[in-house]
């Protein structure tokens, strides 16, 4: 739930810019998407991202502490 919560703030978020192409539209949406999911810094969101993307977050964040 909060992995598709962060997805359409996301797109709704860049709902406003410009872009040259639809690849950096795109390439925009995915970067807002992991950043936010690295902040949350939580495992069952890092599996969730994980499963959707090709390129997947490195885990070893989740074992840091705050």
């Amino acid at each position: 739930m909060l992995y598709g919560r962060i997805n359409a703030a996301a797109e709704k978020r860049l709902l406003v810019l410009l872009f040259k192409s639809d690849a950096d539209e795109e390439r925009c949406v995915h970067d807002a998407i992991a950043n936010a999911v690295m902040k949350v810094n939580q495992p069952a969101l890092f599996v969730v991202y994980n499963s959707k993307n090709k390129t997947q977050l490195p885990t070893t964040l989740v074992s840091q502490s705050r």
